[in-house]
């Protein structure tokens, strides 16, 4: 397939010098074949972090779930719209992002919920509603990061040094950002390039 777009395009491997492109293994598979490196997409690198992060609040985010899902629901919803002009949100188990968004609306309008009887039962108690909302302050902190890294003007050190920062605050990330991690292509190359926008010594292996 890559030869077909090459010649296309009258090109040839020999001219490729390095792939930037998402992580997943298709991609992985040619840079191997090619025998060049691969800088993985930054963005979606985070967003596996993520997601595996909050695989250890999954009971807490299947309460709201089950909660928001039963107010939306036709009685419940037009009683919930009495109170408040803001709806519940689903959560999409592929995006942590509409987890966050739906945790964070449920924060907002838990006074209003308060008055759908029909929902009384799954109202989470006031030790389940603080960790919902300590869970929020967290993945707001998070989003941000995912901001940030989505700015055109973000360099791989740029990247290094958010990654740290979000390891040492949250380790179990690690199995995704740390510079060493399985899902990372190229480990000797993205160090290399990391060490020269900052201005660092190469070891011999990088260079």
């Amino acid at each position: 397939m890559i030869d077909a777009v090459l010649e296309l395009y009258n090109k040839d491997s020999a001219m490729i010098m390095v792939i930037v492109a998402d992580n997943c293994a298709t991609n992985q598979a040619i840079a191997t074949r090619l025998g060049v490196p691969l800088i993985g997409c930054a963005s979606h690198r985070f967003n596996l972090a993520v997601c595996r992060y909050l695989e250890n609040y999954k009971p807490l985010i299947d309460q709201v779930q089950t909660l928001c899902i039963q107010l939306r629901y036709p009685n419940n919803a037009a009683e919930l719209a009495r109170h408040t002009h803001y709806k519940p949100l689903k959560s999409n188990a592929t995006r942590w992002s509409s987890t966050y968004q739906m945790l964070a609306r449920y924060v907002k309008i838990r006074d209003a919920i308060k008055m759908v009887a029909a929902v009384e039962d799954l109202l989470h108690r006031p030790i389940i509603h603080r960790q919902a909302v300590q869970l929020v302050n967290k993945l707001e902190a998070l989003d941000s990061v995912c901001v940030k890294l989505q700015s055109e003007k973000r360099t791989l050190a740029d990247v290094r040094l958010l990654f740290d920062a979000v390891m040492a605050k949250y380790p179990a990330t690690s199995h995704h950002l740390s510079a060493s991690a399985r899902i990372v292509h190229s480990p000797v190359f993205e160090s290399a390039v990391v060490k020269l926008l900052s201005d660092r010594a190469l070891t011999a292996e990088e260079e």
